[in-house]
Formats: C-alpha cells, structure tokens, sequence
C-alpha cells in the first residue's frame, strides 16, 4: 500500500540525509536516519540495504542478511537500480552465515535477471583503476561480478591484472589459474602465473615449469622464452639460454627484441665480439631502442673500438634527445676518443636536461681536469657524493663541515674518502693545513694508516670507528683542493711528502751493480672499463734488459700469472711482505725504480720521490692530463703514452729504449 504524501516526502527526506552522512563517514548518524526512516517505512529498499550493509562490515552478517533479504524483496519491485547490489550482499552475507545455497541462489538470480551487471563491475573496476588510490575499490567491484558470474574469462583477467597492480603475487596467480581452466590454452597465461609465482616467492622451480608450458602452447613466444632464458641464466645453465634465444631468433627474423636480448646475455658472458653483431641485427630492425644503442656503446668501448662507441651514442642521442644519459654517454665517448670540445658540449647538454645528473658533472669535472683547468673544475668535482654506485662513505654534516677560513688554534679532521691512491694524492695537504695552524688529526683505512703515523703535518691517525675524536672541523681530503683554490702553479708537489719505515725483516738482498725494478703491470679491475692492464707476455723483452733485477709489487690473481713461468730468476715476487703500505714502502725505498700502470702502487712511489715511470692509457685517468710526459703532482714520475688506444706496443718499446740508456 503506498504511503501517504506526507510521510513519503518525510521518509525521502530522511533518506537524503542519510547518505549525506554516509559521504561524510558519520556512519552513527546513517544509522540514526535510516532507523527514523524504517519507522515511516519499514520496506524502504535503500534504508533496508544501507543498514544490512552496515551490520556486515560491522561483523554482523545475522541482521545484515535480515535486512537484505527485505531490501532484495522491495527493490525487485520497486527499486530495480538497486536490486543487483541488494541481492549481491544478501548472497555475501549469507555465504558468512554458512547458507551457501541460499547465497547461490541469490547470485543466480542477479545473473538471470540483471545479466548486464558483470559487465557493468567491469565497466566500473576499469573506471576505478584510472585512479591509483582506488585499486582496491575496482578489484572490490571485480570480485562482486565474480561472485554473480565466477567464469567471466575478462572479470578475472582483470582481476588478476589489479592484485599484480598491488604486488598481490599469490592471489594473482589463483585468478590467472582460474582463467586458464576455462579458455584455452594459452601462453600468456602461463607466462603470467610463471612471473607471480617467482615474484611471491622465488619459486623458481614452479616459475619455469609455467615458462614451459607456455612455450609448449607457443614454441615461438618471446616473452616466455626471454623469461625462462633468465631462470636458465641464474641455473648456470648459459649454453642453453644462448641455444633458445638463436632457436627464437631463427623462427622470428623480423623480431628486433630477440636478437637485443641475445646481445645481452652474451655481453654477460663475455662474448663481446658476437654482441656487438647482435646489437646492430637488432637496432636495424627498430633504431629507436636508445638504450640498446648505450649498450652497443658499451660493447664497442670495451673492445677499445672508440670511434664506433661515439657513433653509437649518437644514435642514442637521436633516438632519445631528451634522456641525458644519451648525452653523458656521448660525452664520455668523446673524451675517450680525444675530442673533448665535443664532450664538454654533452656534458652541458646533459646538465641542462637534468642539472641533478652527478655523473654528467662528474664528466665535466674529469674534461675541465684532464686540461688542467683548475680551479674551475673543482665545482663539478663535489658531485662525487651523488654518483650512483659509490662505494665511499656519507660525509658526516653533523660536525662543523670547514669551507676556509681561520684554522689557528683549531683541531681539524680530515677524512680520507676514495680510493688508496686519491688518499695518497691527496694527503699532501696535510702540512698545508698544519702551516695554517690546525692540528691534523687523519682517517684513513687500516692499510694506510701506519704509513701516515709519522707523516708531516699529521698529529694523530684514526682508522676504523671515528666515532669517539674530537675536533672543531672536517672535511674530505679531496675537498681541499677546490677551497684552498688549488691550480696547476699552486699544486703542493714537494716530493717526498711521505716517507718509508724502518725495512727492518723487510731487506732484500744486495744486488751490486743491478738495477733494481719494481713492476706492476695489471689494476685491480675496479674501473669499467679496466685499460690499465699490460698482458705479460709483452714484459718479456723488458724482463730481458741487462744489469736489471725486477721485483714484482703485483696484487692479486694477476701476480701469479702463467705467463710468468720461466722467469721466476729475472722477477722476485714481493707480493708476500706487502701486508699494509707502511712495508710496500719499505720494499719501494729500497729500489731504484718503479715502472707502473696507473695505479695506488704510482701514486705511493710519487709520494717517496722515487723515480717512477707510468704506463698509460691512450684514455688516461684525468690526474695524468695530456701529451705531457710528466705530472704537476709527482715530480719524480715519468709518462708513457699509449698512441693507440689499447696497443701498449709503442710505449713499451720506448720504454725499453729509455732504460737501456738508463741502467
């Protein structure tokens, strides 16, 4: 029987209230107003289904399901907008109650009457989703078209799509399972339930068998071929990975992603040559890949073929002006390859894209270096402290950081903070500091410290925790230069500004009328990439020169080379009393020359004043400059060039020559 006028209007009105209320979360006063609105009309759809929909999320499914079962009853004849989500929570409340069938039957009389409303969930989820901070509302409104129809093949596609959204790898693979058991079969699929498997929990087991499956479904499917290729990767399994992806390459000729992929995994073991010939399949099928054209660069740089590098980056750079990496690369090619006009140039360009790139001012800083243009490269310099991959500590800003001024009467702190042969450049300044009036106090690693104990300048050396000294000021060692406006003229390069210990247990044997040589022909490998490395085998003919004893200064896997067999009686190996570089010192002093490639071993013996003749790199480190055969910092050093990058045939053989007349 329809209500009078007057109560109608009432109970509208009411009603309206009420889901102002619901908008502002003042869910007591909901309560309140469909209550008021109850006692008007007790069957009111929209009164009934709220306050059901209240008791079930407020754990009461018993008189939710109460009032949903009137609301379902009254909106199907009279508020069919409403109907489908009256009887869709009716069926939610009593699935919690236990009463399966009955809920059942509640969904199944959405799907027969209102057959659209799975569709229009989906609508609705794809709506949500727009909005990041409602996924959870869209997968909510996927689950309830799922709960109306649970083999809706796009209402679990997107499900599934939306908990991989919120990084819901478990739940994500139960949907995309649910979706291959009822479509056919289909590689996505599988590749899909592979990588949530392997995201949840590294299962990589499960992972691989769904890559092959896909793979059975689609022999030629890229995707899960580059997939399983990195399970196979991680398994050691590398000439299988290689095998599949030419397999791959093979079926789809005109597929630019496969051969870009095959470059990568072989560039990782280390098959340049072949990668290079990959990169450039791939790049000529689709040239917009800036990124594989970095790569190609990459390649190319390391195999020494600089002019192709720069050639690359240039296409890179095309491809992508607007990414600045494209334009570091770039300019670091171009200062390999000598034009450092042009690589100034990219570098700017670089910084003008994006002036918070540390390693495109970093590049900046290494040309304005390599020239000599002090002071002005300094600036640039402090962006080391936002290179990506440093491997250096934080600066501690708590303490006063010194930026210049008075140093009378101060304790200063100076902090070494790179490599062993930046601190060893760099601790010079240690008596400059000490003429100012400070008291140096020095941190430094383990292995330097007792070598710094008795140098000038230093009142006290801190290794390990600098937890506990006390000082008015610091700052990093490599600092100093840019605030003490250091320029070529004004380099502190009064040499020896370190001095060796007592070689007591240290001696080597008098060798009268020899030349006693130090060696060392190989880096650490710690540069990318690494040019300072002589293969062996061209040390021989030096190893040959007469009146000479060479002593191997050689760290690491390289000082046992093979090719060192048979010349055990022409090279001591000294590696064995190199405990620290106080006892390298020692060893050093006790030579008459140390020939080198760049590394902490050149800058120690410059430090001594001892004479040192230094290979290098047709790429050479910025501290070594250009065309120059000797170094504002060490004095006692002597260069030898690369002409070509990577031939150290030319070098060697002057060397050579030089020492002969030498000895």
């Amino acid at each position: 029987m329809p209500l009078p006028k007057a109560d109608q209007a009432r109970a509208d009105e009411l009603a309206k209230r009420a889901s102002a209320a619901f908008a502002q979360t003042d869910l007591a006063k909901v309560r309140r107003l469909y209550g008021e609105v109850l006692l008007i009309d007790s069957e009111h759809p929209e009164a009934n289904y709220w306050l059901g929909y209240l008791d079930c999320r407020e754990g009461n499914p018993k008189a939710g399901a109460n009032h949903l079962k009137t609301a379902s009853k009254a909106a199907l004849d009279s508020a069919p907008w409403l109907a489908p989500d009256c009887l869709v929570e009716l069926g939610m409340a009593l699935n919690s109650l236990g009463l399966e069938a009955e809920a059942a039957e509640s969904f199944a009389t959405v799907l027969q009457r209102f057959p659209a409303y799975t569709e229009g969930q989906l609508k609705l989820a794809e709506d949500l989703e727009q909005d990041e901070h409602l996924t959870e509302s869209a997968i909510d409104a996927c689950h309830r078209g799922l709960l109306v129809n649970g083999q809706h093949p796009n209402l679990l596609k997107k499900t599934a799509e939306l908990l991989e959204r919120e990084a819901r790898w478990d739940e994500a693979a139960d949907f995309w399972i649910l979706l291959h058991d009822i479509t056919t079969p289909n590689a996505g699929i599988h590749l899909r339930i592979g990588l949530c498997k392997l995201r949840h929990n590294r299962d990589t087991q499960a992972a691989s068998a769904e890559f092959e499956k896909a793979l059975e479904t689609d022999p030629n499917h890229e995707a899960a071929t580059f997939a399983l290729a990195e399970q196979l990767d991680e398994q050691g399994r590398f000439d299988e990975v290689i095998m599949r992806l030419k397999l791959l390459a093979g079926a789809r000729p005109d597929s630019a992603r496969v051969p870009l992929t095959l470059a990568n995994f072989l560039r990782k073991y280390g098959q340049l040559e072949e990668a290079v010939v990959q990169w450039r399949l791939g790049l000529s099928k689709d040239p917009q890949w800036d990124d594989c054209w970095r790569n190609l660069g990459l390649g190319l740089e390391h195999l020494d073929r600089i002019d192709e590098a720069v050639d690359a980056y240039r296409q890179a750079v095309q491809a992508a002006p607007e990414n600045p990496e494209n334009h570091r690369y770039l300019g670091a090619s171009l200062q390999d390859a000598g034009q450092l006009d042009e690589a100034l140039a990219s570098y700017g360009q670089a910084v003008e894209i994006n002036p918070e790139n540390a390693e495109a001012h970093w590049g900046r800083f290494w040309v304005r270096a390599i020239r000599g243009d002090f002071p002005k490269a300094w600036d640039d310099y402090e962006w080391r402290w936002k290179l990506r991959g440093r491997t250096t500590p934080e600066l501690d800003n708590s303490a006063p950081l010194w930026e210049g001024g008075d140093l009378a009467g101060q304790t200063f702190f100076l902090r070494a903070e790179q490599g062993y042969g930046d601190t060893l450049q760099t601790i010079r300044y240690a008596p400059v500091l000490s003429e100012m009036g400070a008291t140096v106090k020095v941190g430094c690693p383990p292995a330097l410290a007792r070598l710094f104990a008795n140098a000038p300048g230093i009142s006290e050396v801190v290794s390990g925790d600098a937890g506990n000294v006390t000082f008015h000021s610091h700052q990093a060692m490599f600092s100093l230069p840019r605030i003490l406006g250091t320029t070529l003229e004004s380099i502190p390069n009064r040499v020896p500004y370190l001095t060796a210990p007592n070689p007591a247990g240290l001696e080597l044997p008098t060798t009268p009328g020899i030349f006693r040589i130090g060696l060392i022909w190989h880096g650490s490998g710690s540069q990318s990439p690494d040019r300072r490395n002589v293969p062996f085998e061209q040390l021989l003919p030096l190893l040959g020169q007469e009146r000479t004893m060479f002593f191997s200064l050689q760290l690491g896997d390289p000082a046992s080379d093979p090719a060192r067999a048979g010349v055990e009686q022409k090279l001591a190996d000294l590696s064995p009393l190199m405990e620290d570089f106080a006892a390298t010192a020692a060893l050093i002093e006790q030579l008459d020359l140390v020939i080198t490639i760049d590394t902490a071993i050149a800058h120690l013996a410059g430090a001594l004043g001892k004479p040192t003749w230094l290979l290098l790199s047709a790429a050479p480190d910025w501290r070594w400059m250009l065309e120059c055969n000797d170094s504002p910092w060490y004095p006692s050093i002597r260069l030898f060039r690369q002409s070509k990058l990577g031939d150290w045939s030319e070098p060697l053989s002057r060397l050579t020559e030089t020492l002969a007349r030498t000895v």
